[in-house]
C-alpha cells in the first residue's frame, strides 16, 4: 500500500484549516486531520486500520490508531467552524442543494438518533451539522 505524502499536499491544506479554525487547533492536530483527510480520500473507507496504514509517518500503524482514537475522544471541534471549513473546500458555491438525514440506532437499551444537515455537491452529500 502506497503511503500518502502529506508534506507536499498538506501545507496549503493546513494553512487553510488554521485560518478557518482561527488558531483554535494546534499544529499537531491539524497535521493529524490532514493525514486523516488524505487517507480517507485515498483509501475510501473509515476503517482505522486501513487509514493508519496510509499515513505518511514513521510511527507504527498502532501508534497512529491510538492517536486517532485519542483525538476523537478528547478534541471537541466547534461545529460551526467545521461546517465553514467544509464549505470552504467546495469548488462551486452556487446552486447547491441541502440534504437532511435522520438515522436511528439502538445500542443495548439506548436509542441513538442522529439528524444531519448536509450540502450536496456532484451527487455526494457532505455533512455540515449533526
Amino acid at each position: 500500500m502506497e503511503k500518502i505524502n502529506i508534506e507536499s499536499k498538506s501545507n496549503q491544506f493546513k494553512s487553510i484549516m488554521d485560518t478557518q479554525f482561527q488558531g483554535k487547533i494546534n499544529l499537531a492536530r491539524l497535521k493529524l486531520i490532514a493525514m486523516f483527510v488524505f487517507a480517507l480520500c485515498e483509501i475510501q473507507t473509515v476503517s482505522a486500520e486501513k487509514l493508519t496504514n496510509a499515513f505518511d509517518t514513521w510511527a507504527l500503524a498502532a501508534s497512529s490508531s491510538r492517536r486517532i482514537k485519542y483525538f476523537m475522544t478528547s478534541c471537541a471541534l466547534d461545529s460551526v467552524l467545521v461546517a465553514k471549513q467544509l464549505f470552504c473546500f467546495l469548488p462551486c458555491k452556487k446552486n447547491l442543494k441541502l440534504s437532511i438525514d435522520c438515522t436511528n440506532w439502538k445500542f443495548s437499551q439506548t436509542d441513538i438518533n442522529i439528524f444531519t444537515l448536509g450540502v450536496v455537491y456532484k451527487g455526494v452529500a457532505f455533512p455540515l451539522f449533526f
